[in-house]
């Protein structure tokens, strides 16, 4: 795959380091910390409802993947693994990028990623509506 730079304005560079340390500290506290020692909001839809919403599960999802358990990170939550590696991927490249105050893309048209973004849109609304109507089913 060929890959291009693009230089980056000052303010860029800036935006790239904090997205860095945010995705870089996410990770850290996945590793860190257990599920239940997090400091997340219960999820309010669940709490009315008694069913799973669309992000139900996402986060020990992405801890069981933090520690090398794929098959439970895919059973608790079937896109915890791929927010997972585009955590990991995006905390690698936006520190390399602010620190080289170069963008790194893949070379080839824009569209492509766009499709591969909303490809992964439609999957997580997909499966959180399946997963619902398999919880109102039971």
């Amino acid at each position: 795959m060929n890959i291009r730079s693009i230089a980056l304005r000052r303010e860029d560079r800036l935006v790239r380091a904090v997205l860095g340390v945010m995705a870089a500290s996410g990770l850290a506290i996945l590793f860190l910390m257990a599920p239940g020692e997090i400091p997340i909001w219960s999820c309010l839809f669940h709490d009315l409802t008694g069913y799973s919403c669309f992000t139900c599960g996402l986060t020990r999802s992405l801890h069981a993947a933090a520690g090398g358990h794929l098959l439970a990170s895919f059973q608790l939550h079937l896109l915890g693994p791929i927010l997972f590696a585009g955590m990991l991927l995006g905390a690698v490249t936006w520190t390399v990028e602010a620190a080289t105050g170069r963008a790194i893309r893949p070379a080839g048209p824009r569209r492509v990623g766009r499709a591969v973004f909303l490809s992964i849109g439609a999957i997580w609304a997909i499966y959180g509506l399946l997963r619902m109507a398999l919880e109102f089913a039971l």
